[in-house]
């Protein structure tokens, strides 16, 4: 096993980081890093603006069902391995009706390092992966070549943004997955969802009142299906969700 500990400081506290990173991986050997970052102003996303510095290696490799992800500090993977092979394998099952290998296009918006789109590329024509972080995508490309899946893109930049470039080249997806930030989907996201008509959409949160009300407003041309919580953080309140949505108009 190898861990990855990323702390965000508002100041920097760099000699005391680094006294703090040492004895860290002298009481506990599975970390193999310890990243320093630092953020001015509060932000969705828990990632520091700046690097002060990093001790021990920069990224970690897990393994989730049969994928193996590299993941850097900087970019996004489900932190509790055990609970997303779990996850991996429900999203497999919510979206194996709407999956055919020789036609399907599926979008993973927020795609992180790919996971999730990766676990699911067997099953369809191709994967488009969408992620503002420019680290995560090159790292999610690198992670669809160490798994021998040739037909799946990542595409780097303002999700919403590049998601409704692709849709005037490409045309609408299939099958759409997101699993957005804590602070749930923009208003932008959620306009072009309903634009983009697909045929379900899945939906992935680890702020299930951020998803009820991104779930609103997608619920004129979407019936709620199945809800899956899953617990990726044991001990505390918080709980992650999957939401399974269907197109009203394919349910008639």
């Amino acid at each position: 096993m190898e861990l990855i500990v990323n702390t965000t400081a508002h100041e920097a506290v760099r000699e005391l980081g680094k006294d703090f990173a040492h004895r860290l991986r002298q009481a506990v050997p599975e970390v193999s890093s310890v990243v320093f970052s630092q953020r001015r102003q509060r932000a969705a996303v828990a990632y520091g603006e700046r690097m002060l510095f990093a001790h021990g290696t920069p990224s970690v490799q897990e393994r989730i069902g049969c994928l193996v992800l590299e993941a850097p500090a900087a970019a996004f993977l489900q932190a509790n391995t055990p609970a997303a092979s779990l996850l991996y394998a429900c999203l497999g099952r919510l979206a194996e009706p709407y999956m055919r290998a020789q036609s399907t296009q599926l979008w993973d918006l927020y795609c992180g390092v790919g996971g999730i789109g990766l676990s699911l590329a067997k099953s369809v024509l191709h994967i488009t992966g969408f992620e503002h972080s420019r680290e995560a995508v090159a790292c999610a490309s690198r992670n669809a070549w160490r798994n021998g899946l040739p037909n799946c893109s990542f595409i780097a930049g303002d999700v919403a943004q590049q998601a409704r470039r692709s849709a005037r080249t490409m045309g609408s997806p299939d099958l759409i997955i997101t699993d957005p930030p804590r602070a749930g989907l923009k208003p932008e996201m959620l306009t072009l969802l309903l634009e983009l008509q697909a045929k379900a959409i899945i939906a992935v949160s680890c702020d299930p009142a951020s998803q009820a009300r991104d779930l609103a407003r997608l619920a004129a041309a979407y019936q709620v299906c199945h809800i899956q919580p899953f617990d990726f953080f044991p001990h505390t309140p918080h709980v992650e969700s999957v939401v399974l949505l269907e197109r009203r108009s394919s349910c008639q």
